[in-house]
């Protein structure tokens, strides 16, 4: 059984995940060198990480 912790670190990886997903399915992005493409998305990781968690607005249980 996952602990507290452990279930927001898997959330926030499945967040970052589809993120990166998203944008390797833009075709604007991915007429991009591959290069372009890691650093786009090493320099805007956060930014996506955080609109992709608004967007599935993730309730979180601050009491367990």
């Amino acid at each position: 059984m996952f602990n507290f912790q452990e279930t927001i670190y898997e959330t926030s990886a499945r967040l970052l995940f589809m993120a990166v997903k998203w944008a390797k399915n833009l075709p604007s992005f991915a007429s991009l060198t591959f290069r372009d493409q890691v650093i786009l998305l090493e320099e805007s990781w956060a930014e996506l990480f955080l609109l992709n968690a608004i967007q599935w607005c993730m309730p979180i249980d601050t009491t367990a």
